[in-house]
């Protein structure tokens, strides 16, 4: 944050800030660390914000998170609804990874849903849109086959895998991998990249 405000004096040097603190987002399994991480973030912007006000430009901290009580919880009716639209302009195409999907943006929308060629705007946990129409197209993928002879060999913290390219003249500089640990409450797929 100090380098977002410094930067922002470069560019305009009375430019006057209001900095929210961060709220806490619904709980993750797995994840209890975040109540946590996110409590430190606040101490540290309410430590820090005092240092980056100058008469010149003003840094006010917003007390956003005081207001929001739908932690750990979601707030269900406390929330008012916000009316979006369904997502306009949806296209749905061939590409040399399978199918492309675009759509046009949705002013607040706070991400979007995608279903069997359909899309919808989502405005939160609790609060999604109706969907769009079913699309279709036909996938004629032109991606490199995956690798053989794929071997893993596990250590206490990591993954090795080595496996033999494919043949041909595919122009591969990384594959993905996708990583699950049953072992662990609340795991999560999670799918790094890694160089070819």
């Amino acid at each position: 944050m100090n380098t977002f405000v410094a930067n922002a004096r470069l560019a305009k040097p009375n430019v006057k800030f209001l900095i929210g603190n961060v709220v806490h987002r619904l709980k993750i399994d797995g994840r209890d660390d975040l109540p946590i991480k996110t409590d430190q973030c606040n101490a540290m912007l309410m430590s820090a914000f005092s240092g980056w006000n100058t008469n010149q430009s003003p840094v006010r901290l917003v007390d956003v998170k005081s207001n929001d009580d739908c932690y750990p919880v979601a707030c269900g009716d406390g929330i008012p609804s916000r009316p979006a639209p369904v997502p306009g302009n949806f296209v749905v195409s061939t590409d040399p990874r399978g199918i492309f999907a675009t759509w046009g943006h949705v002013f607040g929308a706070r991400g979007y849903d995608t279903w069997e060629l359909q899309v919808r705007t989502s405005m939160g946990d609790n609060s999604k849109l109706e969907w769009t129409t079913i699309k279709s197209a036909v996938a004629n993928p032109q991606t490199a086959p995956p690798p053989s002879n794929i071997i893993t060999t596990p250590t206490a913290n990591s993954v090795t895998v080595f496996g033999t390219p494919p043949q041909g003249s595919w122009n591969i500089d990384r594959y993905e991998i996708i990583v699950f640990d049953p072992d662990t409450p609340g795991a999560r797929y999670v799918t790094p990249s890694s160089s070819a």
